[in-house]
């Protein structure tokens, strides 16, 4: 599998508990930069574990800006900037933390708004990506009925690991309440001759001591231009 990269230098990713960066947040909102921007309206989702734990999850202030014209003047080739916010809360006692795994799933002439908004399925632990999609990175080369993931968290495992700083897809918090804001994160898709579009996906792990369980946040497809 190979991943590959496109990060603009005013990419900027925001990890930390929900109550430092997501409450700030909250109270500003997401600024849309120009007119080549759309807000996006997010997504939520509420469910109840079997052993009694809760999960709320919703992904807000999401928003899109398109690439003006062509991308290296290839017809093809179409590029977008994507912001938002996830912020996952856990109740019931039974928990305390979670694992946040996100991105963008992209489709060229394919039906993502087929996908389930409460469909789990099955996530790759590396990237967390959905189960069964190969094409992975920031620049994808998708054909007809073909889809990509672009992974959106990123950060590294400082000293938890025996392999420090290596960069993972994911973000653990401690405590009843955490979440993940991102800004202005850049993917591009070529070799799409058709109608291409994205959307948000993004996975809430949960472990208490008798149930491990997975909670998908989705986004409404938008298209890619």
């Amino acid at each position: 599998m190979m991943m590959t990269s496109l990060r603009s230098p005013s990419t900027r990713r925001l990890l930390a508990a929900a109550a430092v960066v997501l409450a700030a947040a909250t109270a500003t909102g997401t600024a849309i930069p120009a007119a080549d921007a759309k807000r996006l309206p997010g997504g939520k989702v509420n469910k109840k574990l079997v052993d009694g734990t809760t999960v709320k999850a919703r992904l807000y202030d999401e928003a899109v800006r398109y690439h003006r014209g062509n991308v290296a003047n290839i017809q093809t080739s179409r590029e977008v900037w994507v912001s938002g916010k996830v912020v996952a809360t856990i109740g019931g006692g039974k928990a305390q933390g979670a694992t946040v795994y996100g991105g963008y799933v992209v489709g060229c002439q394919l039906n993502i708004a087929g996908m389930s908004s409460g469909q789990s399925g099955g996530v790759d632990s590396r990237y967390g990506m959905p189960a069964g999609i190969t094409n992975t990175g920031t620049t994808l080369h998708l054909g007809p009925g073909q889809a990509g993931w672009v992974p959106i968290i990123q950060t590294t495992s400082g000293d938890y690991t025996n392999y420090r700083d290596y960069n993972v897809n994911r973000f653990t918090f401690r405590g009843t309440r955490g979440g993940v804001a991102y800004s202005q994160e850049g993917f591009r898709l070529n070799g799409c001759g058709g109608y291409a579009s994205a959307r948000a996906r993004f996975t809430i792990e949960v472990e208490t001591e008798t149930v491990r369980a997975q909670v998908v946040v989705w986004g409404k497809p938008f298209s890619l231009g």
